[in-house]
C-alpha cells in the first residue's frame, strides 16, 4: 500500500494546515467541511495566510474541496483520511460511522485530537476497523511545527503504523514520534506541565512576568517567548480548556493537578476578553498612548497593566544551567524550582508514558522548539550535582537508579524515532574543529548510501551527506534530515517558490524531494520539512563536490562525495 491520495475532514486551523503541508509536498487532497462553501474559505485563507502555509502558492488548486454529505464518495479513494473537527467525541464516533461505510479497504483513518484517547474514539467501531484507526497529532502551525505524534494500540497494525511514520517522515518532512495512549500523548504531557509549573512558581516567589518569561526563556534554551508571552499566543481560554481535559483524564494522584488549577486571575482575563493575541491582549497587551503602541504588562497582584520593560538578568548570553540554578538570588531559585521540577514530572512518565527518555526530548525539541529536553538539562546538571543540590528533592525510581550508578553519563544516542542518519546524531560521533573563529566545523564521512533510479532508468550508488540550512543555530536539529546526495556538477538555487536545482545542461527540477539527473548530475534532495521556503542561494561550482550555502547571516557547509564539512556560525 502506498499514500497517493488524502482526504481531510474539517477546514478549520488544523485541517487547513494539514491539507496545505499535503499539497506542499505534492500529495493530492480533498478539503472537505460541512458545506463546500466552509471548505472554499478555508482554501482562500490558506492562498492568503501570513506566515504562508504554501511554498508555492500556484499550488493552491491541487487542494480540491467538498462537503461531507454531496462529495462523500471521495473518501471512498481516498488511502488516508484524517479527521480535525470539533473535540467532542460524539460528532467524532458519528462521523467515524460515515467513513467506515465508504471507506476502501486497508485504507488508514486518523484523528488530529489533542485531547480524547484513543481507545475512547474508536470504542464503536469493530476489530479490523480498529486496526486502521490511529491518531495523527500535528502542532500548529503544520508547516512550521516539526512535530507529529501517531497514537496507536496494541490491536493496530504495527506494519501500517510504520508505513504512515515513514509516509509522514519523508515526505511530510516531520519529526515522527509514535506514542501510547496516554493523557497529552508525550509533547503537550510535558510542555503544559512545564509551562504550568513556570507560571504557578514566578506566581508563588512573587516575579513579576517579565523576570519569569527573561529566565523561562533563552538560558534555558527555551523560546524567547517565556511561559507568560507563550500563553498569549496560544490563547488564555483555549490553554484552560486543555488544563480542564488533563484534568479529567489524570489521576488524582499525578502532580500535575498541583499546577492546574484555575487562577483566578486566568479566569477575570477571559471573562473580560483578555485571551491573548487573538482578543486585546492577556499578560502582554498592545496599548496607543499619545499616538505611539506600547507594549504593556500586567501586574500580577494589582492586575493593573503598566509599560513592559526589558529585564537584565546579568549574565552571559550563553550561561549554563549549572551557574543558572546556582545563583544566590530570586532568579536562580526560580530556574531551580521550575527546572527540577519538569526533570522530576519527565523522569516519572517513564515508562508507563514512553520507555524512552530520548523521545521526551525530542518531542520538546520539535514541538515546542526547546534546544534541549528534561533529561538533556540533567546530563548537563549532573545527576549526582541534581541529586545533592536539594536534600528536600523527591526522587523517583529513574533518577535514582541513574544516581546509584555513579555516573554522570547517561543520555546515549540522539533521535532515536528516527532510522534517517540525522545532524544530531552525527554531532555525537563527528570530529569537531576550531580552526574557524566564526564557526563550529563538524567532519564527518556518511557510512550511508543510497541507491537511487535516474531518469533512465539507471541505478546509480551515491553517498547521504547533511546540510543544515536552517533559519538560526538555536533550532538547529530542525534541519537534520535536509539530505543532498551528490555525484558530479551541478548548480542550484533556492528561493522564490521551493528549490529548484539545474544541472549544467541546463535541465531543472523543481520540488523539495527530488532526484535530478543530466551532465552526471544526480540530486537526492529531501527536507525535514516538506518545502519550507529557504532564502538561500545555492551554488556548486564546476568541480566535483565543493558546495556553499549561504542563509541569511549563517553560513553553512561544504562537502564532497565521500566526506561531509558542516560549519554552522
Amino acid at each position: 500500500m502506498n499514500i497517493k491520495n488524502v482526504v481531510v475532514i474539517g477546514s478549520g486551523t488544523m485541517g487547513s494546515g494539514i491539507a496545505a503541508q499535503l499539497c506542499n509536498a505534492d500529495i493530492p487532497v480533498t478539503l472537505l467541511d460541512l458545506k463546500t462553501e466552509i471548505s472554499e474559505k478555508a482554501k482562500k485563507r490558506i492562498f492568503e495566510s501570513k506566515p504562508p502555509l504554501l511554498i508555492d502558492k500556484s499550488k493552491i488548486d491541487n487542494i480540491k474541496t467538498g462537503n461531507t454529505k454531496e462529495n462523500i464518495d471521495v473518501i471512498g479513494r481516498a488511502d488516508w483520511i484524517i479527521e480535525a473537527i470539533i473535540e467532542k467525541t460524539n460528532i467524532k464516533q458519528d462521523l467515524y460511522e460515515k467513513i467506515i461505510k465508504v471507506r476502501k479497504k486497508d485504507s488508514i483513518i486518523s484523528s488530529n485530537t489533542s485531547t480524547i484517547p484513543l481507545k475512547i474514539l474508536s470504542a464503536k467501531m469493530s476489530d479490523g476497523d480498529k486496526r486502521d484507526f490511529c491518531i495523527t497529532h500535528f502542532f500548529n502551525p503544520v508547516r512550521y511545527m516539526d512535530l507529529l505524534e501517531i497514537v496507536s494500540e496494541n490491536i493496530n497494525d504495527s506494519k501500517k503504523i510504520n508505513l504512515l511514520k515513514n509516509f509522514c517522515e519523508e515526505n511530510l518532512g516531520k519529526g515522527v514520534i509514535l506514542c501510547k495512549d496516554t493523557p497529552g500523548f508525550i509533547g503537550n504531557r510535558v510542555g503544559v506541565y512545564a509551562m504550568q509549573v513556570a507560571m504557578t512558581e514566578a506566581i508563588k516567589m512573587k516575579l513579576n512576568i517579565e523576570e519569569a518569561d527573561a529566565i523561562f526563556g533563552k538560558p534555558m534554551g527555551i523560546p524567547k517567548t517565556g511561559v507568560f508571552g507563550l500563553y498569549d499566543l496560544i490563547g488564555l481560554d483555549l490553554m484552560n480548556d486543555v488544563l480542564k481535559s488533563f484534568l479529567k483524564e489524570l489521576p488524582s494522584s499525578d502532580v500535575f493537578h498541583d499546577v492546574a488549577k484555575e487562577l483566578p486571575l486566568v479566569k477575570n482575563l477571559i471573562e473580560s476578553g483578555y485571551t491573548g493575541r487573538k482578543g486585546k491582549g492577556g499578560f502582554y497587551r498592545i496599548n496607543k498612548k499619545e499616538g505611539k503602541k506600547v507594549l504593556e504588562a500586567i501586574n500580577l497582584n494589582n492586575r493593573e497593566y503598566f509599560p513592559s520593560k526589558k529585564i537584565d538578568l546579568n549574565i552571559e548570553e550563553k550561561v549554563s544551567l549549572k551557574d543558572l540554578v546556582s545563583r544566590n538570588d530570586k532568579y536562580g531559585k526560580y530556574a531551580w524550582s521550575v527546572i527540577s521540577k519538569i526533570i522530576l514530572y519527565a523522569a516519572s512518565l517513564i515508562p508507563s508514558v514512553t520507555k524512552d527518555h530520548n523521545n521526551i526530548d525530542e518531542a520538546m525539541r520539535l514541538g515546542f522548539n526547546w534546544t534541549k529536553g528534561p533529561f538533556e538539562m540533567l546530563e548537563e546538571l549532573g545527576v549526582k550535582f541534581f541529586v545533592e543540590k536539594d536534600n528536600n528533592l523527591k526522587i523517583n525510581e529513574f533518577i535514582k537508579k541513574l544516581y546509584q550508578k555513579k555516573s554522570n553519563t547517561f543520555y546515549g544516542k540522539r533521535q532515536i524515532y528516527t532510522d534517517l542518519e540525522t545532524l544530531g546524531k552525527i554531532k555525537q560521533i563527528a570530529k569537531i574543529k576550531n580552526d574557524n573563529k566564526s564557526a563550529i566545523t563538524y567532519d564527518y564521512v556518511s557510512r550511508v548510501r543510497r541507491n537511487i533510479t535516474d531518469s533512465s532508468g539507471n541505478v546509480v550508488n551515491v553517498r547521504q551527506a547533511f546540510v543544515y540550512a536552517g533559519p538560526r543555530l538555536g533550532v538547529l536539529d530542525k534541519w537534520a534530515n535536509t539530505v543532498f546526495g551528490i555525484t558530479a556538477n551541478a548548480r542550484g538555487s533556492a528561493g522564490g517558490s521551493g528549490i529548484t536545482f539545474q544541472a549544467l545542461n541546463g535541465i531543472k527540477v523543481q520540488g523539495t524531494r527530488t532526484i535530478l539527473d543530466g551532465s552526471n548530475a544526480i540530486f537526492l534532495l529531501t527536507s525535514n520539512e516538506a518545502g519550507r521556503k529557504m532564502k538561500t542561494n545555492f551554488t556548486i561550482p564546476a568541480q566535483i563536490g565543493d558546495y556553499s550555502a549561504n542563509t541569511m547571516d549563517e553560513t553553512y557547509t561544504t562537502f564532497d562525495s565521500d566526506s561531509v564539512t558542516m560549519d554552522v556560525v
